[in-house]
This record gives structure tokens, sequence and C-alpha cells, in this order.
């Protein structure tokens, strides 16, 4: 019985990763999620381009560069890519909910590619708020979570014990998706067919019934903002785009010991990168300037450049700061946190520059 136990898993485990890992499937998903409102699938619908973009630079031909572009829906709007050169392929991880967690999560995998260059809109909203596990987000790594749970049962510098027991669920779900891709990518799998085949249809407020609850703990609460309504209306025409998710989003970015862990998920991903050779270009994504004022602005943004400097010198990650891209006035913004179409398109073309200096200097 345990030989047959054994090889039974063995079956199982490689048909999980030869089928899940097929780009013709990844096709066919991608097309299904494309007949579901938007606005219930922009994760699943981002995995999918996820898988088949990685895929295109596995098929990259000798001399090509492969560059790969990440990040949560700021980066989608922010990073406006417009012709690449023929010497490039471009692959876009940009949906939510990509935080530096996603990054460590994603590091190995990014070398099993041969990334020559990746790079990730990064700043204070990514690094100074409290840590998320979100299974669903299509990212999973056995060993990255085995080192983050022994970084919070050792208690490392931004860690604790506490976070091991708070998001021990979590962790298991990251543990299971490393090790199953059929659990790794089961929101996808629910949307694209489970869920028309169960008969489940969205509520009145647009929402799909879920299988089983993936949000199991709740963000610490954020201060309320006194007089909402005012501070909303400060926005202009953009307040008609700031959906109530938004206010604790930016309440949340606060000095605390999990910007210290956020910024060790970052800087262990990128020694993982670095140490195979790939670079690195970490772009500060901006916030509309009313946003700034709904937290400590100055103060967790000095500490997110110390660290992104720090790196810089140790690691040889390189740089573009909002100095560098800006500036970013209300007119930019589609809503607080979004850049509008047009502004979007002239920071693509910006970093688009800068991926070309970085990989034509490279060794």
């Amino acid at each position: 019985m345990p030989w047959a136990a054994l090889l039974a898993a063995v079956l199982v485990l490689a048909v999980d990763r030869s089928v899940l890992g097929n780009a013709g499937l990844w096709s066919a998903i991608a097309r299904r999620l494309e007949l579901a409102p938007k606005r219930l699938v922009r994760v699943e619908s981002g995995i999918a381009r996820d898988r088949l973009d990685l895929a295109r630079l596995d098929r990259s031909e000798q001399g090509e560069k492969r560059v790969i572009v990440m990040g949560n829906s700021r980066a989608r709007d922010g990073l406006q890519f417009g012709a690449v050169p023929d010497s490039m392929l471009l692959a876009e991880l940009l949906h939510a909910p990509i935080s530096p967690l996603e990054l460590r999560l994603f590091a190995r995998e990014a070398v099993r590619h041969r990334a020559d260059l990746l790079v990730m809109m990064l700043s204070e909203f990514d690094t100074h708020r409290p840590i998320r596990i979100v299974p669903r987000a299509g990212f999973a790594d056995l060993r990255a979570t085995g080192a983050i749970a022994l970084a919070a049962a050792t208690g490392r510098p931004g860690w604790s014990p506490a976070f091991l027991l708070e998001k021990r669920v979590g962790l298991e779900r990251l543990a299971l998706a490393a090790a199953f891709d059929a659990y790794r990518y089961r929101d996808v799998l629910d949307r694209a067919w489970l869920d028309e085949r169960l008969g489940f249809r969205p509520d009145e407020d647009g929402r799909l019934p879920a299988l089983v609850s993936h949000e199991l703990e709740e963000d610490e609460p954020a201060a309320a903002i006194p007089d909402l309504e005012a501070v909303r209306e400060r926005f202009g025409p953009q307040s008609r785009s700031f959906p109530d998710s938004y206010v604790p989003l930016l309440r949340g970015i606060r000095i605390g010991a999990y910007a210290r862990a956020n910024e060790d998920l970052v800087e262990s991903a990128v020694a993982i990168l670095r140490a195979a050779g790939c670079e690195v270009l970490l772009v500060e994504g901006p916030l509309h300037p009313v946003a700034y004022e709904l937290y400590d602005h100055s103060g967790t943004r000095a500490e997110f450049l110390d660290f992104v400097h720090a790196l810089a010198q140790r690691q040889g990650v390189h740089f573009l700061a909002l100095e560098e891209s800006g500036p970013f006035p209300a007119s930019d913004f589609a809503d607080p946190m979004h850049l509008a179409r047009r502004r979007g398109q002239v920071l693509g073309a910006l970093v688009l520059r800068r991926i070309e200096e970085i990989l034509r200097l490279r060794p």
C-alpha cells in the first residue's frame, strides 16, 4: 500500500503539472474568461495572461532579451508600453493583488524563465502596509513559504511568531498551492468553467458565490477620515472613481514593524534574481496628490527611499524615482490611485527607455 500510494501521488503531481503547464490550455482559459463580465475576472484574466506571457519567454530565440514587468493594478495602468523593440520579449504580470509577498514567491520562477531583467513598480504603498497572504494571486513557491514561516518563527527583524500563528491558514494554502497547480489556479478554473457548470450567477452587486472563502483575515482597521465627503470632493473629477475600499488602502500606509518584513521580502527576492544574473529595476509608483494627505507621506516615503538606496548599493538594483519620472499633478490621474491612460503611456515610454539602457550595459 505505501508504494501504491507513493506511485499514485507521483502520477497525480505529474498530470497536474503537465496539464496546467500547457500554453494551449491557458489560451483556452483566457478565451473563456473574455466572455465573463470584466469586473468579476480581473485577477483571473491577469493570471491567464501571466501564464501565456511567460510561455512566450520560454520560446525566445538566442539574442532576444527576456524582460518581466510585475506589479498590481497601479502598474497595469501606469506602465503602458507602446512598441517594444524586436530584440526584446516582454512578459507583463500586472494585476491585483501583487505585492512584495508575490515578488518573493515569484523570484525563483523568474530565474527558471531565464529573465534578463525584472521591473517592478513599488512605493511606500506596497512596503508600508500590513502583509496580506492572498493565495488566489497565482504565485506559489514552497521554499519561499518555508523561509517566510522560519523568519516569523525565529523572530527575524520585522517578523514575529505571532505572524506565523495569525497567518497559519494562509501559509498552509500557499504551501498547498506550491504542491498542486490545480489548487494554485482554482479560482481561474472556477471562473472559466466551474461557475457556469454549477449555475453560479452574479448577485445584484456583481459578485459570484465562492466555493471556499479566501478572505479569512481582516486587516488592522484604519483610522477614520474626518469629513470624508469633503476629502473626496478635493479629488476633483477623480472623486467619481473613489470606491470605499480605497480609504483603508490609503489610510493603512504607515510606519510599523511590517514595513521591515515587506522590505525583507523584496530584499530576499532581489538576492535570488541578482545571484542568477538578472537585473532589477524598481519604478516608484505615484499616487494622486490629495491621496498623500491621507497618511504620513513624508515619513513613510523617507523610509522607503532609504531602503531602496541601500538595496541599490548592496545589490546593484536600478531605481526610477518620482523626481525623474514626474511631476504627477491631479490631472494625470483617473482616480486617487491609478494614472490616466495617456500619462501611463508617457511613464511606460520612459521606463522602456530605461530598460533598453540597462540591457545595453548589461555584461
